[in-house]
């Protein structure tokens, strides 16, 4: 796990392990060095979305004097996302509040791109529309091109 200060990849603070096993995930993280001005943390699990790293919660953590611990197991269908998609996982407060993060891909953790689940799930019905309405208007310009070539 690294700590991101203004976006910016710092330190190993800690590691993390993740294990699926059967119907059932598990994750461990242990943080030792991980200052902050903010004691409590939520932790998510995250897939990248369209750019976005989307953040799935997974439950809270409190990190006081530099330490912190955190153990959850959780059904993989409460998850509502196939275990193989996920991408890593990143511990966050408030916006603009050090992070702390660890991905398995090799795609850059960018911290300006970090939103959970309910707030993408939020515009996809904005994006969708404008998908839709982007369509529409190339169907027209490619029946409008047939018609002229008649």
């Amino acid at each position: 796990m690294y700590a991101y200060d203004n976006g910016i990849k710092n330190k190993n603070v800690g590691f993390a392990k993740t294990e699926c096993r059967g119907e059932t995930v598990k994750l461990w993280i242990n943080l030792k060095g991980a200052y902050s001005q903010e004691e409590n943390y939520k932790v998510y699990f995250f897939v990248r979305r369209d750019g976005n790293i989307v953040g799935i919660c997974m439950g809270d953590m409190v990190i006081k004097s530099g330490m912190g611990q955190f153990f959850a197991a959780e059904p993989l269908a409460d998850i509502e996302i196939p275990f193989d998609d996920i991408c890593g996982l990143y511990i966050g407060g408030k916006q603009g509040e050090r992070m702390f993060a660890r991905q398995w891909d090799d795609m850059p953790f960018d911290t300006k791109r970090v939103m959970d689940m309910e707030a993408y799930k939020a515009v996809l019905p904005a994006k969708a529309e404008r998908a839709v309405s982007s369509m529409s208007r190339q169907t027209l310009i490619h029946c409008w091109r047939i018609q002229i070539s008649y």
